[in-house]
């Protein structure tokens, strides 16, 4: 049963994202994508966010990225949350993050595939990154969408890979956003 009919939701314009991601909630979303497009950060927007810029409102809270976890990525990645006045919400150190062999381990052994930074100046502020995502950074990076923000594009995650991503999943709100993607998706092909 497809829960979500065209009526349902309003795809967002691609003029509205703008201002869109301004008044989304307190978190300053264009501060974090500025910081991380400052410090040359490879990511992905995913989750909560990618979903309104894929055109689905979606009520979000913190901003989830998969970083490529290359070592020299996530050196800059760090030097941007910093930049950020952030902080792991996990007593987790940097050099744990740098590290592939220390992050499988506190995969294994803490059972931390997402890492929390909240900021220590505006504790709304929270940046959650993949430490076990499902895929390779580059073969999804070919595929990600590029929405206008400002002078910059944010590279989201793409309609299909989100879909993927969440069809393993039995958590209510990743079944609601599979339906709600592939509505969107046949949505945008009608009108193209």
């Amino acid at each position: 049963m497809d829960h979500f009919s065209p009526s349902f939701f309003a795809l967002l314009d691609p003029l509205d994202w703008e201002r869109y991601l301004k008044h989304t909630n307190s978190m300053d979303f264009g501060r974090a994508f500025s910081a991380l497009k400052e410090h040359e950060v490879l990511y992905l927007v995913i989750g909560g966010l990618a979903m309104n810029l894929h055109g689905i409102r979606r009520i979000t809270g913190h901003l989830s990225l998969f970083v490529d976890l290359e070592s020299e990525n996530m050196k800059r990645f760090l030097d941007a949350v910093t930049s950020l006045d952030c902080e792991p919400k996990s007593p987790v150190d940097h050099d744990i993050l740098l590290c592939s062999d220390k992050r499988s381990a506190l995969i294994k052994d803490k059972k931390l595939r997402v890492c929390t930074f909240v900021s220590l100046s505006a504790p709304s502020m929270e940046i959650d990154i993949q430490l076990d995502p499902p895929d390779d950074f580059m073969e999804v990076n070919k595929r990600k969408k590029e929405v206008p923000f400002g002078e910059a594009k944010i590279p989201v995650l793409s309609m299909d890979d989100m879909i993927k991503w969440k069809s393993g999943s039995k958590r209510r709100q990743d079944i609601y956003d599979i339906e709600a993607l592939k509505t969107a998706r046949k949505l945008q092909e009608s009108k193209n």
